[in-house]
């Protein structure tokens, strides 16, 4: 599939998205309507924490910084990098998080703190209230990811496990203020669910019968008031979302309008289980034919039933490449703006008509791997699998569906 200019045309679509939501892209006018803020300490957490990071260093003069992220990548000189676990907390997340809270403390009355906030941060920074284990933590959430459970849901269990989320470090600040600058990779943009809410006071949601929903026990120390200890003063936060999803789509479907494309963005963010929303996303564009180009975002769920390895967005397609079978000229990209689909090192997959029945052809069984969620090595099979590798950013997923005579 390499050389079908169809595969060219997605992945310029892709990477037009990506780009737009770049933190150097993106931070800098945020930070110049900020004026002559000045900020005693700049935090930067998640998947674009460095990028974010290096956005930020001429505005926050000689602050100390503190940097955490899921891989090693360049940062300002004199900020501290810290990798640490992800999807699933663990020991490296404990250590990150009290390193941010540790350095939370040092502030005093009339200090600003930046904080850079993006997408993994839920695992990646963690400090467990008293009486959860990091084990306990890190069960609850592989129980709930496995089970399919949505990121809302799964980050208000989070939060009533955490000191230093739904306003916990907003809370280990005071009596300093915070600026909160956010690239958000939830559908909704909920400030309280993006890295489950560190400088935000949480709603009031029992976790327990989100829980007992997915069959997972609750586990010791979990509180019913997430806000527990957590109080802070509006007028002490700053929060705005430089980027988003929305953000992404918009930028592919301008590059594709910019071609003499007919092109439309999908206005509602893409949700559900990930299988469904594909053929959903393909029935949508088959049956658009004088649509060139179909644009998509959001961040689906995958309920795991069988003991195959992939992620959401090679699920997706793989699910779309067999709803395509036998249907000429239309292609499809999933793919998560970070470069990371699941426990594998693809992005996402471009399928098209052909795909299963190239597999077939391999000995490959298309149905079969998509039953036991395991649509990787099929697609990397195949040719499909997307590789980017880490971008330095994370709004989520997006999908695009193409038809061959648009790519010229």
């Amino acid at each position: 599939m390499d050389d079908r200019p169809t595969r060219r045309l997605l992945t310029a679509l892709f990477d037009a998205a990506v780009a737009a939501v770049a933190p150097e892209r993106v931070l800098p006018a945020a930070l110049r309507r900020r004026g002559d803020a000045v900020y005693a300490a700049v935090v930067a957490t998640g998947k674009a924490a460095p990028g974010m990071a290096r956005a930020a260093a001429s505005f926050s003069g000689d602050a100390p910084m503190l940097v955490v992220s899921d891989h090693v990548d360049d940062v300002p000189d004199g900020a501290r990098l810290l990798v640490a676990d992800h999807p699933v907390p663990g020991d490296r997340s404990i250590r990150a998080g009290e390193a941010v809270l540790a350095l939370a403390a040092r502030l005093g009355e009339g200090d600003r703190l930046l904080y850079l906030l993006s997408g993994g941060t839920s695992a990646l920074v963690e400090v467990p209230r008293p009486g959860v284990t990091v084990a306990a933590m890190a069960a609850v959430t592989r129980d709930l990811l496995t089970a399919g459970a949505s990121i809302h849901e799964l980050n208000a269990v989070r939060r009533s496990l955490s000191a230093i989320k739904g306003g916990g470090l907003a809370a280990a600040v005071a009596p300093a203020a915070v600026t909160t600058l956010a690239i958000s990779d939830v559908v909704d943009d909920d400030p309280t669910v993006i890295g489950s809410g560190p400088t935000v006071p949480p709603p009031e949601i029992d976790p327990v019968p989100i829980l007992r929903r997915f069959g997972v026990d609750p586990p010791l120390g979990l509180t019913r008031d997430p806000a527990a200890g957590h109080r802070v003063k509006p007028e002490r936060l700053d929060y705005e979302i430089v980027a988003a999803g929305s953000t992404a789509a918009a930028a592919a479907a301008a590059s594709a309008r910019s071609m003499g494309l007919g092109v439309e963005v999908h206005p509602e963010p893409v949700v559900g289980e990930a299988r469904d929303a594909a053929r959903w996303a393909v029935e949508q564009f088959v049956s658009s034919p004088d649509l060139d180009v179909l644009v998509l975002f959001g961040e689906t769920t995958v309920a795991v039933r069988g003991t195959g390895s992939g992620g959401r967005n090679q699920e997706a397609a793989l699910a779309a490449a067999l709803a395509l079978e036998g249907t000429p000229r239309i292609a499809f990209l999933a793919a998560g703006t970070d470069g990371i689909d699941g426990p594998t090192g693809a992005a996402g997959a471009v399928v098209d008509g052909t795909t299963a029945e190239t597999a077939r052809e391999l000995g490959l069984g298309p149905d079969a791997a998509l039953a036991d969620n395991d649509s990787a090595p099929v697609l990397a099979s195949v040719g499909a699998a997307l590789v980017t590798g880490p971008t330095g950013t994370n709004v989520g997923d997006v999908w695009i569906l193409a038809r061959a005579s648009s790519a010229g």
